[in-house]
């Protein structure tokens, strides 16, 4: 085979902290654990800092002058991942490949996801540390709030590396229960692979993807606005959420307001550029108006831009329901520089390199114009 005919893959590996936390004395253990959900050094003790600091430089220098075989006894998550290479050595030879740690919102999570890292990087990986604020078991809301967080950014990347033809491979061998079990489900839809390595044992096991695709289509269009506005950080009202259709499953509550759950961020996720590519949709914020004229305008678009035009929408709305302070940099709206629109206060924002929106602003409302070619 051809090596450029190789398909590349971008691996998602979880990470937990057997490799800093295996070996230890009694005392150290009470110390680790003691400092486990501990987020900053400041959170820590000076003395604990002190134990823990010296603790992580002898781990790390130990770790990466051990050969292959100590690392594998050292590290759950390459043991995993060096047995899926031993498996397939013509798609470890894709120098394309890359490697992902997801690790916990914890001193104790990083260090071990840095030290992993480092050696990948030593043997000429490419690689890089995922985590989200709040990814710990301390507080319940905001583990739930950054698995919701870790969703939409492990979906969305993934999505683009699969269409520039990746496998994707999720690594479960290493990291916690409460990370694993929700990412095994969202692997089972996004994974071309998923494997894990159980202690002692030197066979990896595969978890087959699912023979279906999630599809919620119904239950969104029926709920179509209260998606748009949960999914991009806009409020509903209580009254909003126990009038809809929506799962609970999908929705949590936090402090009388409402967001969409891990669960509700995939669904929404998985069905959304479907719903996106069919038509401009209603604009899910009263503040943002289409002109009369707009919709015709969009008539002869294509797919993909129409999907970029809901996104923009949606954008939009949430800098208007911010009182025009939270601008996405993939929104940047601007005044047209060019004379027969510059006295007339209208406004663009990018589409892509070929399109813009055009638009005005009346006090709090914007109101979109029309689709239009970029001017250059």
């Amino acid at each position: 085979m051809n090596k450029k005919d190789i398909q590349p893959t971008l691996t998602l590996m979880t990470c937990g902290t057997s490799l800093i936390t295996n070996g230890i004395d009694s005392e150290l253990r009470s110390i680790i654990n003691r400092c486990a959900n501990a987020v900053n050094w400041t959170d820590i003790s000076s003395s604990d800092a002190a134990t823990l600091k010296s603790h992580f430089k002898e781990k790390e220098k130990q770790f990466l002058a051990s050969n292959e075989q100590e690392i594998r006894r050292l590290s759950a998550e390459l043991n995993g991942l060096l047995a899926w290479q031993e498996e397939n050595p013509v798609a470890n030879s894709q120098l394309q490949n890359e490697y992902w740690i997801i690790a916990t919102d914890t001193i104790l999570g990083k260090t071990t996801a840095k030290i992993i890292q480092e050696w990948l990087s030593l043997h000429g990986y490419r690689t890089q540390v995922l985590s989200e604020s709040g990814l710990r078991t301390a507080n319940l809301i905001e583990f739930r709030q950054a698995l919701s967080a870790l969703t939409k950014h492990i979906v969305e990347s993934v999505t683009g590396y699969r269409d520039n033809g990746y496998q994707i491979n999720f690594n479960l061998t290493g990291g916690f229960k409460g990370i694993n079990g929700f990412l095994q489900a969202l692997a089972t839809v996004y994974a071309n692979q998923t494997y894990y390595l159980f202690e002692g044992s030197t066979e990896l096991l595969y978890i087959p993807q699912l023979p279906y695709r999630l599809d919620a289509t119904q239950i969104i269009t029926e709920n179509l606005t209260a998606f748009r506005r949960l999914a991009n950080g806009m409020s509903i009202s209580q009254a909003q959420a126990q009038s809809s259709t929506i799962p609970d499953i999908w929705l949590f509550d936090i402090d009388s307001s409402t967001m969409l759950s891990e669960w509700g961020e995939l669904i929404w996720l998985d069905t959304m550029p479907k719903l996106y590519q069919q038509q401009v949709l209603p604009s899910p914020s009263n503040l943002v108006i289409y002109s009369n004229s707009f919709l015709k305008t969009t008539k002869k678009a294509d797919a993909s831009l129409i999907e970029i035009i809901n996104k923009r929408i949606d954008a939009l709305a949430v800098y208007a329901e911010s009182g025009y302070k939270q601008m996405l940099k993939s929104l940047d709206v601007k005044a047209l520089q060019a004379n027969q629109y510059r006295d007339k206060g209208i406004l663009e924002c990018d589409l892509d390199a070929h399109h813009r929106l055009f638009m005005t602003r009346d006090g709090e409302h914007i109101t979109i114009l029309k689709l239009h070619a970029a001017l250059h």
